[in-house]
């Protein structure tokens, strides 16, 4: 017989057979050798099995607590059995969840699609984790609220202990409201995949929202696991809807549902009216965070001072307060007291873009940018760091935009517009006219969306075989020595940069530099020039921005 090699876990050569008196952990660890001997055709068998001797919740639940942390290991017997999975024929009750329903651009969204699916006439159940506040935003009141129990920003060591308790919950509200389809907000949530086993073992349909980039791990480096994990996840779900030409083409090769769509917007842009007067007043509305940049508004605000002394900046927006006076104390270090205000959390921003004459943006990534649609909805142009892939600024209309982090260039962007009249008043008639292309009735869309729920799961074409493999290629090599570039001080962006080389200077930099891996060689220079480039062979296939010398 075979010697086995030490650095493999010893396995049984032989399956036991399990009943009634078999204990949970067995089970599992049953489950455990099918994964490691690569016989994947008998676990949806053994995954019944199991449930003899773990009946209703206890066999998510138990699975949830051991794989939890280890999302790898589980993977290849959830692919197995989602294909299983019964998907309701007629949508009529939608659940949707995200964490919380107030201060913040989700939720804003999430508060817009509960109404215009109640419109609709579906009935909705929302789910959040937080209890309800006042500074929550309104909600129709035909819609009902539960309460999960409470995982975010929890230690895996916590969430691990609380598996149980959330399965059975979740599992329980869809059974008794009969929800058909849960759409899920929290799109990189650590949690997604096993309320995804919850929902559809309960028998619902399982939908991903994203709100943001698929790039997004690749900024915020303590996400690259969920990096590697998304696609596998993504492609268990019933369905994907997403906000960006990038992100359909990216999720389009791993799942045959996925839907693009816009945000509704939360002011009419259709009585929406140019500006014709240009005050010395900028609007900065966002969550102060670390990846919307509020210092940069502030620096930038501070150097446009030089040529207009009465500037004023109005930021609005909470976050964290340790966050809040970091940002407080930048304000006094640069002596701006008389030109920054801080508002603090607002529910109702209206009042603050009537004020103002033109939106500051300084995000280093945004999915769709409510703020931006809703400034321009008030005739206000935008002055943004570029980001090139954003419908809503895509073609420049009503928007100046600089490279990512530039702040000088930045505030020379600032003090032009404002004291140039007449190209102010340019950028205002355009900014509405932009706006209104997206003040769209999305009951229609969102028929055609909720609608594919009800039919049996698409096959992907094998025409994407090649753009797949290359994504495969990136996913895995990007975090194939992460632990140990960590441990080297190795910067994921230089390995990025190594890989796919970009000009030193000019807009390429910033956001683009830190996205280049997905969305500008894949999506703007296509699969092909990125094989090229990771081949080394050169091509006249020049993307769009590189012919027009950018």
């Amino acid at each position: 017989m075979e010697k086995q090699s030490s650095d493999q876990p010893p396995v049984s050569p032989v399956v036991p057979v399990y009943n009634t008196d078999t204990r949970p952990e067995e089970c599992l660890d049953s489950l455990a050798y099918l994964i490691r001997s690569g016989k994947t055709e008998d676990i949806p068998d053994r995954w019944e099995a199991c449930r003899t001797c773990m009946p209703g919740t206890e066999l998510p639940a138990a699975a949830a607590e051991k794989w939890y942390g280890a999302e790898e290991e589980f993977l290849p017997i959830w692919k197995t059995l989602c294909g299983n999975t019964d998907t309701p024929k007629q949508i009529r009750t939608v659940g949707t969840f995200y964490p919380r329903i107030g201060n913040g651009g989700v939720q804003r969204v999430l508060a817009g699609l509960v109404s215009l699916w109640t419109d609709m006439g579906y009935r909705v159940i929302l789910l959040t984790e937080e209890e309800p506040r006042e500074t929550d935003y309104d909600l129709p009141d035909t819609v009902k609220r539960y309460c999960l129990p409470k995982l975010d920003g929890l230690s895996a060591a916590e969430i691990r202990g609380r598996c149980g308790e959330r399965v059975r919950c979740l599992t329980e509200i869809i059974r008794n409201e009969q929800i058909d389809l849960l759409i899920y907000h929290q799109w990189l949530g650590s949690f997604l995949l096993w309320d995804m086993l919850t929902a559809k073992l309960a028998g619902a349909a399982f939908c991903i929202y994203c709100h943001s980039l698929f790039t997004v791990p690749l900024i915020e480096k303590t996400l690259l696991r969920q990096y590697r994990l998304m696609p596998d996840i993504y492609a268990c779900a019933d369905g994907i809807v997403c906000l960006t030409e990038a992100d359909w083409y990216y999720w389009s090769r791993y799942n045959a549902n996925v839907h693009l769509t816009v945000n509704p917007l939360t002011f009419s842009a259709g009585d929406a009216k140019p500006r014709t007067d240009c005050s010395p007043t900028l609007v900065w509305v966002g969550r102060l965070s670390r990846e919307k940049r509020p210092e940069d508004a502030v620096l930038a605000v501070g150097k446009a001072a030089e040529r207009i002394p009465g500037i004023k900046l109005l930021l609005v927006g909470g976050g964290d307060p340790k966050e809040e006076e970091k940002l407080r104390d930048l304000i006094r270090r640069e002596g701006l007291q008389e030109n920054v205000e801080m508002r603090g959390y607002q529910k109702d921003v209206g009042p603050y873009y009537r004020l103002a004459s033109a939106l500051l943006l300084t995000s280093e990534y945004e999915g769709f940018c409510l703020t931006a649609a809703e400034a321009q909805a008030y005739g206000l142009p935008v002055i943004s760091y570029d980001l090139p892939y954003l419908p809503l600024l895509a073609g420049g209309m009503g928007s100046v935009r600089v490279p990512q982090g530039d702040v000088p260039r930045l505030a020379e962007e600032i003090a032009g517009v404002l004291s140039d009249p007449e190209r102010y008043r340019e950028l205002s008639r355009d900014a509405v006219s932009n706006v209104q292309r997206f003040d769209i009735d999305l009951k229609e869309p969102w028929q055609v969306i909720l609608k594919s729920f009800g039919k049996p799961a698409g096959v992907l074409s094998n025409g994407g075989k090649v753009d797949k493999m290359a994504l495969d290629m990136i996913r895995q090599h990007v975090t194939l020595r992460e632990g140990e570039n960590a441990a080297n001080h190795i910067a994921v962006d230089s390995l990025v940069d190594a890989a796919f080389p970009l000009p030193a200077s000019g807009p390429l930099r910033g956001l683009r530099r830190k996205t280049a891996l997905a969305v500008r060689v894949l999506m703007i220079d296509g699969p092909g020039a990125a094989i090229r480039r990771m081949t080394g062979k050169k091509g006249k296939n020049f993307s769009r921005t590189e012919k027009k010398g950018d």
